[in-house]
């Protein structure tokens, strides 16, 4: 289910929103990754851009040491060395979400074709080259997602885009479930 989202590009395909590509250049680290091709297709064919956004494709890897530094304030190498069954349900209840994408930030890609691991979307960092760039990396295309993923990662990247913070951390919402909760006590 998680790992059929993606396709290879066939080599006379025209380029459009969802492609991913190989060597995108990413200026804010400094180094070439894999990007997935943000700009929809229309606005490129009409000339109503002079630019094309791409977000980075990042190996599942990355994701997992992230994820293991934030939640449990370590290193992978760590983790791994004193491994327990506690700390491995901290990662998997941070990765689920993730997975059913639920996470803004984040968008799960599972298995691209001619490419090792899994993959997942970081909406976090965008780059934008100028569209006479474009046409020179089309040999750099490695697949593309399919429907109904391709409009998934659209609709998920505007969510991204658009989303509005609220007042109120986590400690502030605790509270208030605990609260919640007593009161749902007095209900029962």
């Amino acid at each position: 289910m998680f790992d059929n989202c993606a396709s290879e590009c066939e080599e006379l395909e025209e380029i459009e929103q969802s492609q991913i590509f190989k060597n995108i250049p990413f200026s804010a680290v400094g180094r070439d990754l894999y990007g997935i091709l943000m700009t929809p297709i229309c606005d490129i064919a009409q000339n109503k851009t002079n630019f094309c956004s791409f977000c980075p494709v990042l190996p599942f890897d990355q994701l997992f040491n992230k994820l293991i530094e934030d939640q449990l304030n370590i290193t992978a190498e760590e983790y791994l060395k004193d491994f327990s069954k506690t700390k491995e349900k901290r990662i998997k209840d941070s990765l689920d979400p993730i997975i059913k994408g639920k996470v803004y930030q984040y968008h799960w890609i599972g298995v691209i074709p001619n490419l090792s691991g899994k993959w997942y979307i970081d909406y976090t960092l965008t780059e934008c080259l100028n569209l006479s760039q474009i046409e020179s990396l089309k040999q750099n295309r490695v697949g593309k997602l399919i429907s109904p993923y391709k409009e998934s990662v659209i609709t998920k990247y505007s969510a991204y885009l658009g989303r509005i913070g609220l007042p109120g951390g986590k400690t502030e919402q605790n509270a208030y479930i605990d609260a919640l909760m007593e009161e749902a006590k007095g209900i029962i």
